[in-house]
């Protein structure tokens, strides 16, 4: 038996009780509106039957005051020490768990009446959201893990990015100097939640965004059907998102460079999560992840250590007793990111790769020539023009200043624009040195300069 209607049993009711008024009532009209309605012949009856005397007025539930809202306040979210402090104020005393309750909280509690202890509870649950208690009892981290998100509509493929910054738990030993924690750039696609770009550096730096987004604008139909230029690009607070040389390739594009508000990770969810995958499926399987169990000193379990003393041992360790080398770490993420967009099924894809993803989306996408962005995302930093050549950190160009910038898969090399500043001489704008999607060493700028 189906739900009836509200309409339909308005009607039925109405007819029924009308012939009941003519004193036409039977019970072959009963049964026949049970079959037509689908119902059992008692249910009608009960629809015909007087209306039951009015219940009892409800009793009023208890509403918080501003008091009571401060007190929890100034408790740390313990409902117990409140309910402590509220009696002690009604019943007289003043005190709880031995100390006075304060002034403000006392004047507010005067004229207040008694409330049962599982009321006061009550009127917590009801009247303040688990977001609202988890704040006063653990702050911003609790309020964030008890408020509850919408979830955005998935754009078209290559129409949002999501780029972001993150310092991997991983100790890697550079080419010069003890082991530390690389910072990964990541660029992914908001439809697909494909990863289009990533850059790995020793620190982050307006030069790994624009690698990471180099990587994401490039079409080559050879290596991988992702490339495109976007509409929108969100990203956080990092100043090296809101760098000039960043705003200018975006504005030159007609992207639209969305800044989130600080402490908002929840706005760009999909990067987020994504660093969070590379963390659980790639870098916790790796020597020298930083992340895992720890025994009551703080000591990481594990063969390799992360303490001062092993940083710096890590440095004359042999392969394969120690911490991985940066490039071979990158060769490492640049395998796993492959198999992450041709392999990877994605719950949220409808077991889909990312890959399959994209091709399945017909939307028309926008596509710039890999010539055309070759001067266009090249990082600028200004460097004075000295006797001995443009100094870049100890070394000196004097041979027409070409500087180098090594891009995945060639090396290139361009030569400063030059610009005159009233009283100091010329300027030149030169582009750092990047080498595979990760900075390149003194040492290796040196040995292409030979």
């Amino acid at each position: 038996m189906g739900r009836v209607s509200a309409e339909k049993r308005r009607a039925a009711v109405e007819r029924l009780s009308r012939l009941r008024e003519d004193e036409a009532l039977t019970a072959a009209h009963v049964r026949t509106v049970a079959d037509g309605l689908g119902v059992s012949e008692r249910t009608v009856w009960r629809w015909l039957a007087p209306p039951k005397p009015a219940a009892p007025a409800v009793r009023l539930r208890y509403e918080l005051s501003e008091t009571d809202r401060d007190a929890l306040a100034f408790y740390r979210g313990n409902v117990a020490a409140v309910v402590r402090a509220r009696r002690a104020v009604t019943d007289g005393d003043g005190t709880t768990a031995g100390a006075p309750v304060p002034d403000f909280l006392a004047e507010g509690w005067a004229s207040a009446k008694p409330v049962a202890e599982r009321t006061l509870y009550r009127a917590f649950t009801q009247g303040l959201t688990p977001a609202e208690r988890a704040a006063w009892k653990s702050g911003e981290a609790g309020r964030r893990a008890g408020s509850v998100y919408l979830r955005r509509p998935d754009a078209l493929r290559g129409r949002c990015w999501e780029m972001d910054h993150k310092q991997l738990p991983l100790l890697v030993v550079p080419p010069k100097g003890k082991a530390l924690a690389p910072w990964l750039t990541t660029v992914v696609d908001d439809g697909t939640r494909a990863l289009l770009g990533w850059a790995i550096a020793v620190s982050p730096t307006s030069g790994t965004v624009l690698t990471a987004m180099r990587m994401a604008l490039t079409h080559e139909p050879d290596v991988s059907p992702f490339g495109a230029v976007p509409e929108v690009v969100r990203i956080d607070r990092g100043l090296e998102f809101a760098a000039g040389a960043v705003k200018e390739v975006l504005g030159s594009l007609a992207v639209v460079m969305h800044r989130l508000p600080a402490f908002t990770p929840h706005r760009k969810g999909k990067v987020e999560r994504l660093n969070l995958t590379i963390e659980q499926m790639l870098i916790s399987q790796l020597p020298g992840f930083t992340g895992g169990p720890r025994d009551a000193a703080g000591r990481l379990y594990g063969p390799v250590k992360d303490s001062p003393a092993a940083q710096r041992a890590a440095e004359t360790a042999a392969d394969g007793d120690g911490p991985l080398r940066l490039e071979r770490f990158v060769r490492r993420f640049a395998d796993w990111a492959r198999w992450y967009n041709t392999c990877h099924r994605h719950r949220m894809l409808a077991g889909r790769t990312p890959l399959q993803a994209w091709e399945e989306d017909t939307a028309p996408l926008r596509r710039i020539g890999a010539e055309q962005l070759r001067h266009l995302m090249l990082a600028g930093a200004e460097r004075i023009v000295q006797k001995d050549g443009i100094g870049v950190v100890t070394l000196a160009d004097r041979r027409g200043m070409i500087l180098w910038s090594i891009v995945p898969g060639r090396i290139r090399s361009c030569r400063p624009r030059r610009r005159r500043i009233r009283g100091t001489g010329t300027r030149w704008r030169s582009s750092p040195t990047v080498c595979g999607c990760t900075s390149a060493s003194r040492s290796a700028s040196g040995r292409l300069r030979s």
